[in-house]
């Protein structure tokens, strides 16, 4: 059963998660990231101060997410920057329960306040 997380940058920060979001995309995306002109490190901006992450762990272990950040330009618009579901899970019901709850979460709030 997949417990769900709902973080923000602070609660990235301090839990220390950027490391284990980072290492998860490392393991995920080898091929991309290996011809990528963009390091991996630089792909999040986890000093961006709306960042909205949901976070999906079965048994502790990470098995997916989605990050959204709001427009630096215009904050009612919202930008999904990433979103990764580890090889494991592709063929559950993750990809839906992600996008299902960051649909209602997004509508119900402004990322600006």
């Amino acid at each position: 059963m997949y417990r769900l997380r709902v973080l923000d940058t602070k609660t990235v920060l301090a839990e220390g998660l950027m490391e284990t979001i980072i290492d998860f995309d490392k393991n995920n995306m080898a091929n991309v990231l290996e011809k990528a002109e963009t390091p991996n490190e630089r792909r999040h901006d986890f000093t961006q101060k709306d960042i909205y992450i949901l976070a999906f762990t079965d048994d502790d272990m990470l098995a997916g997410y989605l990050e959204c950040v709001p427009c630096v330009k215009d904050g009612e618009e919202t930008y999904l920057t990433s979103m990764q579901i580890d090889r494991r899970h592709r063929q559950s019901i993750l990809i839906s329960q992600i996008l299902l709850r960051a649909k209602r979460d997004l509508m119900r709030r402004s990322l600006t306040n």
